[in-house]
Formats: structure tokens, sequence, C-alpha cells
């Protein structure tokens, strides 16, 4: 039962040309856009690495984004508003086990975008990954999770598909360029990021580069709380506001 729900689930991302977009495509070609532009040699602006060393962990905090703030909550929304999800409470099948496909397949799409970003950052720029692999997958793991929420208490919120879409874009393109996901936050003039401050996925942004690289937990500590607080606190909202019916 879970499998034929999963499956569905899987087909109808890879027929929303936009998730599958941004998901897979996009990030590739930002890393190859701007590495023809600032190439990937050491720079001081950086801290001693180079520019793709350092962007390429930001773009998976992309790639998230993207399942997160468009997967998701316009699924859910979709099914919503069409009474699907209200049918599976006359079936057999838990509604509970459509959510989990849901947030499953997304983040399968998230790791296949992740690899592929990984595949052409290590032929086209010889990238390096310098970090504890094992910390590094609790921090993506973290990460994924705390963004999801947000996706599924935009879902929550939004009344109706046209109102949750609205929300999602409302929030996933400053999230997407004030973050540091797609431009390097170093580059920001400091009035922007005093403004990326308030963006909670700054702090994944921060927090995967940091890892990727190989850096002492000490040096991110605050990243992961406040990544951590988000995750406790959508995980309440989303309990007290999710609906399975408009």
């Amino acid at each position: 039962m879970f499998y034929s729900l999963f499956k569905s689930s899987a087909k109808l991302f890879v027929r929303n040309f936009i998730n599958a977009f941004f998901c897979i495509i996009f990030p590739p070609v930002m890393i190859i856009l701007f590495g023809s532009i600032y190439g990937n040699e050491p720079d001081s602006i950086y801290g001693g690495y180079g520019m793709v060393d350092v962007s390429i962990a930001a773009y998976v905090a992309l790639i998230i984004s993207v399942t997160a703030f468009m997967g998701i909550p316009m699924e859910l929304s979709n099914f919503r508003e069409k009474k699907i999800l209200k049918k599976y409470m006359v079936t057999p099948v838990k509604q509970e086990l459509f959510l989990c496909s849901e947030m499953l397949v997304n983040a399968i799409a998230t790791i296949i975008g992740i690899i592929v970003l990984f595949i052409i950052g290590k032929f086209v720029y010889s990238v390096k990954f310098q970090g504890n692999i094992f910390l590094f997958i609790a921090v993506f793991l973290l990460s994924l999770f705390s963004m999801f929420t947000i996706g599924l208490l935009l879902s929550n919120i939004g009344k109706n598909i046209k109102n949750t879409n609205t929300l999602c874009y409302s929030v996933f393109f400053p999230m997407l360029f004030l973050s540091g996901a797609t431009i390097p936050i170093e580059l920001f003039p400091e009035s922007v990021k005093m403004v990326s401050k308030i963006i909670p996925l700054t702090y994944v942004v921060d927090m995967l580069k940091a890892s990727w690289l190989g850096k002492d937990i000490e040096t991110f500590y605050i990243d992961i709380v406040i990544t951590g607080l988000v995750l406790v606190i959508g995980v309440v909202l989303n309990i007290k506001l999710f609906k399975w019916t408009v």
C-alpha cells in the first residue's frame, strides 16, 4: 500500500517540470555559470577557499529549499483542495502514509539533486569534500527536516492552492537570493548581510558550508541551535494547524 502511494507521488513529482528543473538542473547550471565567471582559485574573500568550494554546499541548501517550499506544500494543498485527502478517510489507506510518501519522495529528489551537483563539481572543478561525512549527513538531515516543517506550515496556512502558491513563492525567492544559497553571501554588502540574518535558510547555508569545509562544530553551533529551534517550532505549529480538508 505504501509503495503504491510512493510510486504515485514520485510520478507526480517528475511530471512537475518546475520542481524537477530547480531541484536537479538549476544548481549544476549555477555552479557552472559562476565557476566560469569566478573560477575556483583560492581567494581571501572566501576565507582562502575557491568560489565553487564554498558555493557547492550552499547549493545543497538551494535544492532543499526547492523541495521544501515548492514540492511539499504545493502538492499537499492541491490534494487537499481536490478533496483527495478527504477521500482517504473512507479507504483503508491511512492519511499519514500519504504524508510520509510525499516527504520521502521529496527527500529522495533532494538527494538525487545533490548527487548530480557533486558529480558536476567534482569533474568540472575538482571540488573535494573536506569535512566529516557523518557530521555533514547529520547537518543535512537537520536542514532538510527543518525546512520541510516550514513547507508543511505554508500548506497549512494557505486556504487553497492559489493562496499556498503565493505564500510559497513569497518565501522561496527571498530565501533563495538573500540567504547565500545562490549568490555567495561573501559578496553581499553589509546591509544585505544584516537582512539575511532573519532568514532561516541563511543558517542552513552557513552550517552546510562549514561542515562541508571541515570546520570545527564550535564555529557553527549557533547555526545548529537556530535551525533546531526552527524544526521544533515548525513541528509544534504543524501539529496544531495541520488539516486534511480545506
